[in-house]
């Protein structure tokens, strides 16, 4: 049987948290951050800064069934919000 592929793109405090109990579950967890350091024993990490569309390729090898992004603001201003969720989306 395939083991589901859960990847956490912006992998903070909620996607370790949520991604340690789906790992506790059987599935394979992918954290994604500028600091893979920081990931929960057990993520496979990589670097990845999603408003750097290029750093975002090392992913693809991972084969994700599932994608879950967690987006920031930059700054607390309106351009800081529009980078932070409306760029980074694209």
């Amino acid at each position: 049987m395939k083991q589901d592929r859960v990847l956490f793109l912006g992998c903070g405090d909620l996607g370790s948290r949520a991604g340690g109990i789906l790992l506790d579950s059987g599935m394979a967890v992918a954290g994604a951050r500028r600091d893979p350091s920081r990931l929960p024993d057990g993520f496979q990490r990589f670097y990845a800064d999603y408003l750097q569309p290029d750093s975002l390729a090392c992913i693809a090898d991972f084969n994700p069934d599932y994608i879950v992004a967690s987006f920031k603001p930059t700054s607390r201003d309106v351009a800081g919000y529009t980078a932070g969720f409306l760029e980074a989306s694209r």
